[in-house]
Parts: C-alpha cells; structure tokens; sequence
C-alpha cells in the first residue's frame, strides 16, 4: 500500500521511530520540565514536516468537534471553513460565491440533500484560495448549498460557517492532520 503514497513514507518511519519498542521502554516523565510524549511527536512532526515542504496551519476546534479555518478566496475577507475529510469536494455556499462574483457551471449530476431533495451543483474555479498565509492558485470548488448545516452549528453556540475545505484539496495537497495540536500540515 505504502507504493500509493510514497511520501507517506517517511512520516511512517518518523511515526515508528516515535512509537516503536525504544520509545515504550523509556522510562516516564516524572516532571514538568521533561517533554510529553505528545510534545516529542508533535516536535518530530514539524521537523518533519518543514524539511518535507509542508507549511503548518492552525485549526480551531469547534464546539461541535468540527475543524475550524479562515479561508480567502481571491484575496477577499477571510470565511469561517470547516475542515472535513469526510467531504469528497471543497465547497463554497451559494451566497458567498455570488458575494465574491464566481461564475460557475452546473454540472450533469445533482446532490441528494435531507430528506431526499436533490440539490443543484455547479463548479467553480477561484483565482486564488489563501489560509493562514498559504497561497494556493486557482483551486476548482463546488457551489453547493450546505447552509442547512448552519442550523446545527448556531443550535450549539456557533456562528455559520461560509464552506468546506474537503478530501480533494486535502489529497492534492498531501495534508496531515495533527489533532492534539489542532495542525495542518499542506504542501502549497
């Protein structure tokens, strides 16, 4: 499996160096002073990640459990953008693409929504998408209208979210997440 993802393998090897039998048989920190476990991997990690080409981004944790982002489209205003692995697609709700002037196109197929309605999709390009400082070009994004989500979101204190940052970016751009440290890590 390893041969799909062949930059996945040093991290693996990172991983086992930081987990494997030399690393259990240490003895526990018996004070403050010395480094966690975590605070040891989570240093490996960003070594790691830095000399591998990969920029650093910090999330929030909602109170929902949610990963939470600032994400511009076109240098405009930074949204509110859950990250979400388990979205096939990075999508932008329909009142921010007409705000920020996105032309798009429907595409054949539709989404099933709650309760079984299908939902209209359309495709996007933006010239630019930029979060915390990381310029990515013209990255394609599907107008999509999720804002029902946002029910959920405000239900538990929250304000509304504008879109997804899904599974497609996060594959293009070899992300990994670090949850304790609420990271992720991208190459541009």
């Amino acid at each position: 499996m390893l041969h799909q993802f062949p930059s996945l393998t040093p991290l693996l090897v990172l991983l086992l160096a930081l987990t494997g039998p030399a690393a259990s048989a240490a003895p526990e920190a018996t004070t403050t002073t010395e480094a966690s476990a975590e605070d040891v991997f989570s240093d490996g990690l960003q070594r790691f990640a830095r000399a591998h080409g990969y920029q650093a981004i910090e999330l929030e944790r909602m109170a929902t459990g949610h990963l939470l982002l600032e994400v511009s489209i076109n240098d405009d205003t930074p949204r509110r953008f859950v990250c979400d692995t388990g979205s096939n697609a990075t999508v932008v709700f329909p009142a921010l693409a007409k705000e920020l002037g996105l032309a798009s196109q429907a595409l054949e197929t539709t989404a099933g929504g709650l309760g079984g309605a299908e939902m209209e999709l359309r495709l996007t390009v933006a010239d630019s998408m930029t979060i915390s400082g990381v310029r990515f070009e013209e990255p394609e994004l599907l107008v999509l209208d999720l804002s029902s989500i946002n029910m959920q979101f405000e239900s538990v204190g929250e304000r509304p979210i504008e879109g997804i940052l899904g599974a497609d970016w996060l594959d293009l751009h070899e992300a990994v997440i670090h949850l304790p440290s609420n990271r992720l890590f991208v190459r541009p």
